[in-house]
């Protein structure tokens, strides 16, 4: 799966609402949080095996908003209705990341890597990064512009849908999303 978001011929959601606003344009998927406080997520079935070793990569860019909360990739493992497992890997304004699991049902989260500065691999506000997360074999590898900054052993599952994830106050930019399978 490639987008580049020259058209919205993948039915990418398109909206205006009081929490949030979306849209494909000038090549761009330019989506916003408007709300100050809570998060929101913008995400589509792409159909991929995760148990099979695969790599998504994301270019995204925070146009605007708070500096210190975090943006990037979500994978939602939607299998069970009343049981979601959300996975992000998240950037912020100030040039940090972090990896964490968020399961609905119990509300909680796990952290994999909390904050961490990435100074000389993350680049500023209005600036295109590139993150991307690999599977293969036993393990699952995490990378910034082309930079591994983290890997671990799988996760027992990483998404029925994939998409991106801001925090609060938000608007942001992605120039792509390409999904392969056994990377």
């Amino acid at each position: 799966f490639s987008e580049e978001f020259n058209d919205n011929k993948s039915n990418w959601e398109e909206a205006d609402s009081e929490k949030g606003s979306s849209s494909v344009e000038n090549g761009v998927y330019s989506i916003s949080h408007k709300r100050a406080e809570g998060s929101h997520w913008y995400s589509k079935s792409i159909a991929f095996d995760p148990s099979q070793d695969y790599y998504v990569e994301i270019k995204i860019k925070q146009v605007s908003g708070i500096d210190n909360n975090g943006f990037g990739i979500c994978m939602l493992d939607e299998r069970q209705s009343k049981h979601n497992k959300w996975n992000y890997f998240f950037l912020d304004g100030t040039q940090h990341y972090k990896i964490y699991t968020y399961y609905s049902d119990k509300r909680k989260s796990i952290t994999h890597l909390n904050w961490k500065e990435g100074k000389d691999l993350i680049w500023g506000k209005d600036e295109y990064n590139t993150l991307a997360v690999k599977k293969a074999g036993i393990m699952t590898h995490f990378y910034i512009n082309g930079t591994e900054v983290h890997s671990q052993e799988n996760l027992d599952f990483w998404g029925s849908k994939t998409g991106f994830m801001m925090n609060k106050n938000m608007w942001l930019e992605i120039d792509h999303i390409l999904i392969k399978q056994d990377a």
